[in-house]
Parts: C-alpha cells; sequence; structure tokens
C-alpha cells in the first residue's frame, strides 16, 4: 500500500488508533501519515483546491491550522496585484505556501521565503503537486541583520512585499502588539521599504487598529489601505497596506469584505464618509416608531466604523451601543455587512419586563450590549431557551434631546426581534 492510498483509505479514522497499531503498516510512516490525515481534515472545507490533491504534503499540524483560507487568500492575491500591477510579489514568511499559490495565479513571479527549511521544501513539493511553476523559494531568516535575504530581495525586485508575522511568543503565549510578533515588521521597516514601494501585512483580527496604524505611521510608514475581511460569519484577518512614509499624514481608507460583499470608505476631503459623529434617534416615541434592527457582522464591526454606516439612512442605538434602528428595511449598500431583524416589541428594562419577555417569547437568543448585565445573566433571568427565530437585545440607549456636552443621559430597554 502506498502512502497515498493509506491516508485516503483511512481519511475516518481514529487516528490515535492508528499511531497504536503502527506495526500492523511497517512500510508506512505513521508520524507523518497521521498528520496529513488530521490536516486534511482541518483543511477540507477551507482549502478545497488543497484537499482536492492527495499527494499535498503537510510538515506539521500548525501550519495547516494557521494558513488561510482560500477565500482570503484569493482575496489577498487580487488586491495585491490591484495595489502593485501584478509584476512580482515576495511573501516573506511562506508557511504553508497558500498565499504564494494564490499569488501565483495573479503575478507573473513569486518569491517564497520561509525560514523553516521543512516546511520550504514541503512548498516546493506542493507547488509542482499544484502546477505552479512561477515561484521561487529562499530559505533566509526574516530579520533586519539577514544581509543575504535584503540582497536577495533588491535582486529579485518586488513590486510590493507581503508579511504575515507569528502572532505567538517564544514561549508559546498569544500576543497582539505588532511588534511583539516575529517577525518584527516596526524593526524590518527600512529594510523592506530600501527593496519595495509597497507593503501588505496580515495581522490577527484581534488587532487593535488604531494603535498598530500609529505604530507604522511612528516608524516610517504610511497606512493608505485596512482591509477587514469575514467569512462564514467570522473575521478571520486584517490586511493592512501600506507605502514608505512621505512626511504628510494621510487619512486611511477601510475596506470591509464579508462573504463576497465589498464596501469601502474614504476618509480625507475627498472621501465619502460626511461626518463620524453618532445619528442618534430624537426620543423614545422615535425609537417605538422603527420597524427594524441591524446588527453589523464580524468585519464591520472590527473596521470601527460603527458611527460612519450612520450615513445609510440608519440610527445608532447609543453612543457606546452599536446596534441600529431603521424605519424602513436597511438598505443593499449595508445590508449585506450584518444581520436584519424585524422589530417586534421595544420595553423598558425592568425586572417585570425581563419576567413578561421570558413568558412571551420562551426560545429565542439573546444579546446584551451596554447595560448592566452580560448575555448569559440576561438569558437565565428571562429563562429563554437559545434558538428559534426570535432575538431578544437588552440595549442601553442615547437619546438625542437627551444629551448634555461631556454628560450623555441613557436609559435601558429590551428589544425583541425576528430574524429575516
Amino acid at each position: 500500500m502506498t502512502f497515498k492510498e493509506f491516508i485516503l483509505e483511512h481519511a475516518s479514522d481514529d487516528t490515535s488508533r492508528l499511531l497504536f497499531a503502527k506495526g500492523r503498516w511497517p512500510e508506512i510512516d505513521m508520524e507523518q501519515a497521521v498528520t496529513a490525515i488530521e490536516c486534511r481534515r482541518k483543511i477540507r472545507s477551507k482549502l478545497p483546491r488543497w484537499h482536492s490533491e492527495p499527494d499535498i504534503f503537510y510538515p506539521d499540524r500548525l501550519c495547516a491550522e494557521q494558513c488561510s483560507s482560500e477565500e482570503t487568500a484569493g482575496y489577498k492575491a487580487r488586491l495585491a496585484a490591484e495595489i502593485s500591477g501584478g509584476g512580482r510579489i515576495a511573501d516573506l514568511t511562506g508557511g504553508l505556501g497558500v498565499d504564494c499559490s494564490a499569488f501565483a495565479a495573479h503575478f507573473k513571479k513569486v518569491l517564497y521565503n520561509e525560514m523553516d527549511s521543512s516546511r520550504a521544501e514541503a512548498a516546493r513539493h506542493n507547488f509542482k503537486v499544484l502546477g505552479l511553476d512561477n515561484i521561487e523559494i529562499e530559505t533566509f531568516c526574516a530579520s533586519k541583520d539577514e544581509t543575504a535575504l535584503w540582497a536577495r530581495l533588491k535582486e529579485f525586485s518586488p513590486d510590493i512585499i507581503y508579511i504575515d508575522p507569528a502572532r505567538r511568543s517564544a514561549e508559546g503565549s498569544k500576543v497582539f502588539l505588532i511588534e511583539e510578533c516575529s517577525p518584527d515588521v516596526l524593526g524590518l521597516l527600512p529594510q523592506i521599504f530600501s527593496c519595495s514601494k509597497n507593503l501588505m501585512i496580515k495581522l490577527s483580527p484581534m488587532a487593535d487598529i488604531t494603535m498598530v496604524s500609529g505604530r507604522l505611521e511612528a516608524n516610517g510608514a504610511d497606512v493608505i489601505e485596512v482591509h477587514c475581511i469575514a467569512s462564514s460569519g467570522e473575521c478571520k484577518e486584517v490586511l493592512v497596506l501600506a507605502v514608505k512614509s512621505d512626511g504628510c499624514h494621510k487619512e486611511h481608507s477601510t475596506v470591509v469584505y464579508d462573504n463576497g460583499n465589498t464596501m469601502r470608505f474614504n476618509r480625507g476631503n475627498d472621501g465619502n464618509i460626511p461626518d463620524n459623529s453618532p445619528s442618534l434617534m430624537h426620543n423614545i416615541d422615535e425609537a417605538y416608531g422603527m420597524r427594524y434592527l441591524f446588527e453589523p457582522g464580524k468585519a464591520l464591526a472590527k473596521s470601527g466604523l460603527f458611527n460612519e454606516i450612520c450615513c445609510f439612512g440608519i440610527r445608532k442605538a447609543g453612543i457606546h451601543t452599536h446596534i441600529y434602528f431603521s424605519p424602513e428595511m436597511p438598505s443593499g449598500d449595508i445590508a449585506g455587512f450584518g444581520k436584519t431583524f424585524a422589530i417586534k416589541q421595544i420595553l423598558p428594562l425592568s425586572k417585570k419586563t425581563i419576567k413578561s419577555v421570558g413568558a412571551q417569547w420562551p426560545e429565542c437568543d439573546v444579546t446584551s450590549r451596554n447595560i448592566p448585565m452580560t448575555s448569559d445573566e440576561l438569558r437565565k433571568r428571562t429563562g429563554c431557551r437559545s434558538g428559534g427565530k426570535f432575538h431578544l437585545f437588552g440595549l442601553r440607549m442615547d437619546f438625542a434631546e437627551k444629551q448634555n456636552p461631556g454628560k450623555p443621559r441613557g436609559e435601558n430597554y429590551l428589544v425583541v426581534a425576528e430574524r429575516l
């Protein structure tokens, strides 16, 4: 039995049992086979093209866990080609090679660099399996002292450099500050911009966009675009596009991508954001007249454009409550970036209304936003069971007619709504 035949035949088996019984198949490297079986399970839905090739080699489990999906890799590749012209791209942190395989479809030449030689050899093999012949492979350490890397990059002359820094410390714990990731992008900016005028950085969905932009700009980079990418209901990654600073601060554009829908917000004098202050409802009577509730999706929420999206004719529940109301169905310009609900009931939050809502709507999901109890606490107090088509929101609402400078006044409400 060949290695490929083995992993296909045992694709659904308990891998711990396979390891225990490895003596039955002396011709098979069982550790490698189990790694392949487990990695193929991880990438089945996010990398269908790779999963369809049983000859793909997986050097370790972590690379399959951390790699991009085909959807997000394709988005990056199209964006990078649009920004740079689609000539040459260099990936300084190649990993399994998923991003480079996407780059290969949109660029004439791709340079894959990976410090881990076993991953680099796996990528070399996998690119051949996938029929990709425009990728060059290197194994340099991405550090400012690795002069051979920068010499190679200058020779390659990339139109754009891509980097996906590891978000774990040497001890294996998660890190979130860009300077704590490996490699340290901030420390590499002079070398990067000596080799290319464009830089694309992949960041964790947990990254603080304002903080990252500020640190990049303080170290000689101008952030020109930030892309928040969601797929299957989750924000998967944040992409930052930067160029070498010319000393003049510029406002960056923000792009939100969610399951095929794209929305761009341009700031600055020629931008399309007229105002970044919240558009609140005037009073509770106006709230009672609202028919629809809009909850931003994960990518839109990550973008931080909580006030700006009021330009689509929706009203914000509160200054710090990122739920929105509308008298009419939210427009198609915004609807694809979150969930829309038909409002059934709005009640002041009290012990009495909590009990009455629980009795009237015994099966519904529960969300708490900016009120003095968690979603789980509110669910327990109502006695609601999760599920069904209804949703209960516990919200703090701020009304425009009650606002005093520096002393916003808010009131807490329960909103029952039906998911559309």
